[in-house]
C-alpha cells in the first residue's frame, strides 16, 4: 500500500470531507441564483440569502440550511 493510499484510506476512516464537498450557502435552497457584484468590481461578489436577506458566502452555513434539489456546482466560484 503506497503512502497515498495510506492517507485516503485514513481520510475515508474519518469522514474527511473536503470543503467542496460539504454542505453550505453553494448549495443551499435559499441562495440566490445570481452572483452579486458589489464596489463595482468583477472581483468583489457574494450571493444573497433569500431567506435571511443579507449576503453570504459558498463556505458558510446557518441553522436554516436547507439542500437544494438541483446543487448549484455548476457556478464558476466553485473549485
Amino acid at each position: 500500500m503506497t503512502n497515498a493510499d495510506k492517507f485516503a484510506l485514513r481520510k475515508f476512516q474519518r469522514g474527511y470531507r473536503s470543503p467542496s464537498a460539504r454542505d453550505g450557502c453553494r448549495n443551499c435552497v435559499h441562495r440566490s441564483a445570481e452572483e452579486i457584484h458589489f464596489d463595482g468590481s468583477p472581483n468583489r461578489w457574494a450571493y444573497e440569502c433569500n431567506s435571511g436577506k443579507f449576503f453570504v458566502s459558498f463556505g458558510g452555513i446557518c441553522n436554516h440550511f436547507r439542500a437544494s434539489n438541483s446543487a448549484q456546482k455548476g457556478d464558476s466560484h466553485v473549485s
